[in-house]
């Protein structure tokens, strides 16, 4: 299946490939995902700091990332420009694990070091209201794709650098913030009421699809990270989604992910 989604994409650039006998399969996958997502764009260009948005492709407004880059030029699963004179790169949305871990370790192998992660999360406690910016201080990994590299027992962590970067920018703003544990899930259609109750008692703050994947993965393959989350509702106190209160969330945190690439 896998060499009949390489012969339907006639544009591949082949410098991404690699079908040596001698050469591990897990390597000449990598070689192939690195090709679905990046053959359209010089290898020379890549830059060090990549903004990725977690949230569902289907709701995602891409231009809102875009808008704030200069000298951009946009390729099938990246726009790569300048802001403020520091190079960034901003990708196409990631939804769940699976594509958040296959996208880390392909920009791990084109020497990405610095990822900033955008999306959103339920709040878990009462005070964080829908429009809140979360900084995840570390997760519980509930995903079925990162205990596919590494135990159970791994902390899914943000880097300390990173993290100290997004206090501080956050602090300096006038939008309501916090920063905590999240419980991350993907199996999103299985949060139950009992589960939302039982991590909510044990103070976690919000719960996402991609931060404990993208933490333990990023970490593994040498990769600084750091998350901003956009508090969509409240699954604790059942608040729902409030749309201006979000857009000015949405704002605040594309605003915070820019200027922590100027700092990278």
């Amino acid at each position: 299946m896998v060499v009949l989604t390489f012969l339907t994409i006639p544009t591949m650039n082949l410098k991404f490939m690699s079908f040596s006998p001698k050469k591990d399969w897990r390597y000449q996958i990598q070689d192939i995902a690195r090709g679905w997502l990046f053959s359209d764009v010089n290898i020379d260009s890549f830059p060090k700091t990549v903004i990725l948005p977690l949230e569902n492709p289907d709701l995602h407004d891409h231009s809102l990332f875009v808008s704030q880059l200069s000298e951009s030029k946009t390729y099938r699963c990246i726009s790569i420009g300048k802001y403020q004179d520091h190079l960034v790169g901003v990708l196409k949305s990631k939804f769940g694990a699976p594509a958040v871990a296959m996208t880390i370790d392909v920009l791990a192998s084109l020497g990405v070091t610095n990822i900033i992660g955008v999306g959103f999360c339920g709040g878990l406690q009462e005070y964080i209201q829908c429009g809140d910016i979360v900084l995840p201080l570390a997760c519980i990994r509930d995903d079925g794709t990162s205990v596919r590299y590494v135990a159970e027992a791994y902390p899914a962590v943000a880097d300390i650098y990173s993290l100290d970067i997004l206090r501080n920018l956050a602090a300096a703003t006038h939008h309501p913030w916090h920063c905590g544990l999240v419980w991350s899930t993907d199996a999103v259609l299985l949060e139950t009421s009992d589960l939302v109750e039982y991590w909510s008692s044990r103070g976690v703050s919000g719960v996402d699809m991609e931060s404990g994947a993208l933490f333990t993965i990023a970490r593994l393959l040498g990769v600084r990270t750091a998350v901003i989350l956009v508090a969509s509702d409240n699954p604790a106190s059942g608040q729902e989604m409030e749309p201006d209160k979000l857009s000015a969330g949405i704002a605040a945190a594309v605003s915070l992910s820019f200027e922590f690439a100027k700092k990278t």
